[in-house]
């Protein structure tokens, strides 16, 4: 995965917080071909998700 590094990028959309919202949010930008950029600080993408009724995988 190219990460941008040493590089000037540059991104349609930029969401910060890859939980539950951030992740529709970038899954509905990506969708209309915007070219989206997702921070999140934590190490696991979508774990409130997990926690409060997916499928308990964390």
């Amino acid at each position: 995965m190219d990460q941008g590094v040493g590089r000037n990028v540059t991104h349609d959309v930029i969401i910060i917080g890859g939980g539950p919202s951030g992740l529709m949010a970038a899954y509905a930008a990506a969708s209309n071909g915007a070219k989206v950029l997702l921070l999140e600080k934590g190490a696991k993408l979508g774990r409130k998700l997990a926690i409060s009724g997916g499928d308990g995988a964390m």
